[in-house]
């Protein structure tokens, strides 16, 4: 029995043995893989805070670093002040970037927290001492900025929305006063301004013999050269009239101005547009109106014996005024029609207005009331009973139309004070910008005064 234990015995300690030297072998390789791990990093054998500082004291940049950080930890009466001074002297001092990583973080915390004693916060001191230890590779710095970053992102994105919430809400609310204010003033809107009270303004009136020969004949020929300037020469073109479907196949331009425009040098004071004033506004502006619209009518003969609607203009009422799309649109106070050219024996081209015919008479001006519909009868030249649509100039029927208005002053402020020819996508956009008080009216004028100083050379006619 003793002699067969006893090679037993000897094979477990061969294991064992075998198992000792394994384990060793093991050690020695996780020594290994730690001591490469931190090769790069400068490692010193664990000391106390006593021996650090001494090592500190003596320009030892490692010791200051870990002095000056375990000093911030601690936190007992004076040492914050005491590891910022050891950090400030270890990042100027030569030490490798591991050192200074550490350092640089250490002084951002310690400058960053207000609460620390004896320390005065200085953001701008922790945010360089942020990134240059995060430009020394620290982890956590690099963490941190990230971080920063990504809130400061977060925090300009919710600063743009309120600042776009502001605005929307500031622009509703002058919106929603102006719809408060037609519900408030409607009879006013409706009744007293447009004039449509015949004890206010007249159904109609006469005047004859205003414009002479010759003066009809500089206002013909200026009145010319601004169509050729500002209207298309084709009469089934959409640019040829820049009034309602009704004016298809008529010329005309148009021009929306209020009463400053009348003194004003790059309005009517301009070479461009002073030959209206003066020949032609000065003879019918009503004193109590304060914005108008100028037209220059051209309808050319034609008329089908079969068809009385071909040619001529279709019933409507004057509301061409550019307005605020908040305040409802507002009729003319009355409307004033100066006859420049009627062809010799007119057969037809009456204005009917109210169920009544107006025969046109060269020099004569009819007033009439705003808000009456009214439409131009096609005629033919010669006393003809039908005939074909006729371009030629000098048998056209020509009329100078002014429309005057009397507007509130909160309806006033947004109309345009001087435009010559508005395109259609403009008589669009005009309006909306308006309405966004309280800029929208002085974004509307300086668009308006750049679009006169590049226009109004070409406006005007030959001296």
């Amino acid at each position: 029995m003793g002699t067969a234990s006893e090679p037993a015995s000897a094979l477990q300690r061969t294991a064992a043995a075998e198992t000792a030297s394994a384990q060793q072998q093991r050690t020695a390789e996780t020594a290994s893989a730690t001591a490469a791990q931190h090769a790069s990093t400068p490692q010193r054998p664990k000391m106390s805070l006593a021996d650090a500082t001494r090592l500190a004291e003596a320009g030892d940049a490692c010791a200051m670093r870990d002095v000056g950080c375990a000093l911030l930890r601690r936190g007992a009466a004076g040492d914050n002040a005491g590891g910022v001074a050891l950090l400030e002297r270890c990042v100027a001092s030569t030490a490798d970037a591991a050192v200074l990583s550490g350092a640089y973080y250490g002084l951002a915390y310690a400058y960053d927290h207000a609460r620390l004693d004896g320390v005065a916060r200085d953001a701008a001191r922790a945010s360089a001492c942020l990134a240059e230890s995060a430009a020394c590779g620290n982890a956590q710095a690099l963490d941190l900025v990230a971080t920063r970053r990504r809130l400061r992102r977060r925090a300009r994105c919710i600063d743009g929305l309120l600042a776009a919430c502001f605005v929307v809400m500031f622009f509703a609310a002058w919106t929603l006063r102006d719809l408060l204010d037609v519900v408030q003033f409607k009879s006013l809107y409706e009744t007293e301004v447009p004039g449509s009270d015949a004890r206010t303004v007249e159904t109609f009136r006469w005047r004859r013999g205003v414009f002479d020969g010759a003066r009809r004949g500089r206002l013909l020929e200026r009145g010319q050269w601004l169509l050729d300037a500002t209207a298309a020469r084709d009469l089934d073109a959409n640019a040829s009239n820049p009034l309602s479907d009704g004016f298809s196949g008529t010329r005309g331009v148009v021009v929306h101005f209020t009463r400053d425009a009348l003194g004003d040098g790059a309005a009517f004071g301009h070479a461009a547009y002073a030959w209206r004033r003066d020949g032609f506004l000065d003879e019918l502006l009503d004193d109590r109106c304060n914005a108008f619209v100028f037209n220059i009518l051209v309808i050319p003969p034609g008329r089908a014996a079969a068809a009385d609607g071909a040619g001529g203009v279709g019933s409507h009422v004057d509301q061409t005024l550019i307005q605020s799309t908040t305040i409802r649109e507002q009729t003319a106070f009355h409307v004033s029609v100066g006859y420049m050219r009627v062809p010799d024996g007119l057969a037809g081209g009456e204005l009917v207005l109210d169920g009544r015919a107006h025969h046109p008479a060269e020099g004569d001006v009819l007033t009439f009331r705003g808000d009456l519909a009214h439409k131009v009868r096609p005629f033919c030249g010669g006393g003809a009973a039908s005939c074909d649509r006729d371009a030629d100039p000098a048998k056209a029927r020509v009329s100078f139309v002014l429309e005057q208005y009397r507007l509130p002053p909160e309806k006033l402020a947004r109309s345009p004070s001087f435009v010559v020819a508005p395109s259609k996508r403009e008589q669009s956009a005009i309006p909306v910008v308006a309405s966004l008080r309280p800029f929208g009216p002085a974004l509307v004028e300086l668009y308006l005064a750049l679009r006169r100083r590049w226009l109004s050379p070409r406006h005007a006619p030959p001296r």
